[in-house]
């Protein structure tokens, strides 16, 4: 990360200090202005105040290719080939790939990353990773009609995940993955329908 600001332009918020390349402001634009108030939008539905979270600005490193996404991952080899932003919300960080995504754009992919920022700061790390997940997919206005049908297939054949298995981390398989994505989006869907999280 440090070797890709030296190119890159630096851009900052009241919680954000983006890094993306050179000759992208248009697109990199909205990202900066939408942050703070998305970024506030969730610490608020979470039950608290951003403003008096004692914590510094999250470094948004926003990439031109895969190659710069993967390489300026702080783990090496850590991440899954189909992933198109990272965070790590311990390092105050966040990374994302301006290549394009098959699944979505990278005002949601933005979105989905500040909301793992947000839900660990407010539960100080404590919240179950479906939970975590679940709540970045619907934060970030993500499709779900496709998650409820892979989630529907694997109930007709009986190949749900337990939850009690998705409390720490997700599998690795892409297939099983995607399972426990569409999990945790439906069923934290239906807990804020019927329940609060404050």
């Amino acid at each position: 990360p440090t070797a890709l600001r030296a190119a890159n332009i630096t851009e900052q918020t009241r919680y954000f200090e983006f890094v993306y390349p050179d000759g992208y402001s248009r697109i990199t634009g909205p990202l900066v202005q939408d942050a703070d108030g998305t970024y506030e939008d969730y610490v608020r539905q979470l039950g608290a105040n951003a403003s008096t979270l004692d914590a510094p600005r999250v470094s948004v490193i926003v990439t031109a290719n895969r190659e710069d996404f993967e390489r300026a991952q702080p783990a090496k080899g850590g991440i899954d080939t189909w992933a198109a932003g990272t965070a790590y919300p311990s390092l105050d960080l966040i990374i994302v790939t301006l290549e394009p995504d098959q699944f979505f754009d990278i005002q949601a992919i933005t979105r989905h990353e500040i909301s793992h920022i947000a839900v660990h700061r407010v539960s100080g790390g404590r919240a179950p990773r479906w939970l975590d997940e679940g709540l970045a997919i619907l934060h970030a206005g993500e499709e779900v009609i496709g998650r409820v049908r892979t989630a529907a297939s694997a109930s007709m054949g009986g190949q749900l995940l337990p939850m009690a298995s998705l409390q720490r981390s997700f599998p690795s398989a892409t297939h099983k993955a995607q399972l426990a994505y569409a999990q945790s989006v439906l069923f934290v869907r239906y807990l804020l329908e019927h329940h609060t999280l404050k």
